[in-house]
């Protein structure tokens, strides 16, 4: 039986593709209140028949796949480290990040620990949900090994910053602020992808074909990006291609930053309208941006 308090999840950057950690690395922990959604082995067994027989035979192991999503609430940006491979800061071709993560459980008489090696993040979140709520980022990806211990690899755990509230998000389009903002979700997607060989686990990470996303809604406030999705800014009936602008998501507590995120590029993909007959709600737009070209904060600044 397990009870609250008796968790532990850090993480610490791979030298290389299931190579281990540095010597002494500095163990993170995500940030606060986090939540491990899914911590999944699978050993993809095949199921061995007879012609003769109607049940199965023997079970197979094959390639192992792990998949490990963790969020919590945003508090500061060592994650860059994870998820950006050009510098912390963008994305590059080559190879991907990875990293091991600990998760550790004391139960009733004892500690169990899974070490998850060769971590690669492939989906991150960043979302804001109004000024009542905190900002939570969420990261998905695949891993390629995990060792059981009976104790906790990280004896000190670096806990970094405070807990981004809501009313410390900020958005701009094209140089326009989003100053009635209901929601943001920056999406990055396919960040990396396993490559595989003849062995039972995977042979390395690289970058995918990253996918770049800003969807939002505001309370309508002026047609800006009415005109965006016309074409361009300005623009009053639909246009043969659509402009891109740029935009520009920042994350602050008390007016310092957190963490932020350039946008070289964004252009709507579509754009709706919500609630424009309701006497109880605010007429809203609802937008999804595709973009590119980012750069994050430093983790290291």
């Amino acid at each position: 039986m397990t009870g609250a308090g008796a968790a532990s999840v850090a993480w610490a950057p791979e030298t290389s593709y299931l190579g281990g950690t540095a010597t002494d690395p500095t163990y993170r922990e995500p940030g606060s209140n986090i939540q491990v959604e899914d911590a999944e082995l699978s050993r993809n067994l095949l199921e061995i028949y007879a012609p003769n027989d109607p049940e199965t035979q023997a079970l197979l192991a094959q390639n192992l796949e792990g998949q490990l999503s963790i969020s919590w609430i945003l508090t500061n940006d060592e994650f860059h480290r994870l998820i950006f491979n050009d510098g912390n800061t963008g994305f590059t071709s080559g190879l991907a990040n990875s990293a091991e993560v600990y998760l550790g459980v004391d139960y009733s008489s004892a500690t169990t620990e899974r070490q998850l090696k060769g971590w690669a993040p492939a989906s991150v979140q960043i979302q804001y949900n109004g000024p009542t709520e905190t900002v939570r980022v969420t990261v998905t990806g695949a891993y390629g090994d995990e060792v059981k211990n009976t104790s906790l690899t990280a004896g000190t755990i670096s806990k970094t910053g405070d807990e981004v509230p809501g009313h410390g998000a900020s958005l701009t389009i094209n140089g326009v602020a989003m100053t009635k903002l209901q929601s943001a979700t920056l999406s990055f997607e396919n960040i990396s992808r396993l490559q595989l060989g003849p062995s039972q686990k995977p042979v390395d990470a690289v970058t995918g074909n990253v996918s770049t996303s800003v969807d939002i809604t505001s309370i309508y406030d002026g047609p800006e990006q009415y005109s965006l999705a016309l074409g361009s800014s300005g623009a009053t009936s639909v246009q043969q291609d659509v402009g891109e602008v740029s935009a520009s998501l920042t994350f602050d507590v008390a007016g310092s930053e957190v963490a932020s995120y350039d946008i070289a590029g964004v252009a709507p993909d579509t754009y709706n309208w919500q609630d424009l007959v309701n006497p109880d709600n605010d007429l809203q737009e609802s937008v999804n941006f595709l973009g590119h070209s980012v750069t994050g904060s430093d983790p290291a600044v």
